[in-house]
């Protein structure tokens, strides 16, 4: 009896300890997923950041190329401003569609973006 007694607690503890076991990687496999989220949050929070600047930066560029096409008369310093406000805004473009199209794909759209 005293046997019995012996091998069903050591079984239970067995048990117990598989139990405390399986408690502990479920509360590490939480801790892990909480990790992942936040930084996807931060992740995602960033690159919006980079395409509010990347918005910005191709407005400025889209209007200094405007008042530069705008200035009539074409001597050598008007025309290397256009060609550098035309390179700037070549930029900003590449930039801009760059940090749109990574943006949509952490938002989970995988669609090929319509960049016109």
């Amino acid at each position: 009896m005293q046997s019995l007694q012996n091998s069903l607690e050591s079984q239970i503890r067995s048990i117990n300890g598989w139990i405390k076991q399986e408690e502990l990687a479920r509360a590490q496999q939480e801790i892990n997923l909480q990790a992942t989220k936040t930084k996807v949050i931060v992740e995602i929070n960033q690159t919006y950041l980079q395409y509010q600047s990347a918005k910005e930066r191709l407005a400025a560029a889209n209007k200094a190329y405007q008042q530069a096409k705008m200035q009539g008369v074409q001597t050598v310093d008007t025309s290397l401003k256009l060609r550098e406000a035309e390179a700037e805004l070549f930029d900003a473009r590449t930039v801009h569609s760059k940090t749109l199209i990574l943006l949509l794909r952490l938002s989970g759209n995988f669609e090929i973006p319509s960049l016109n």
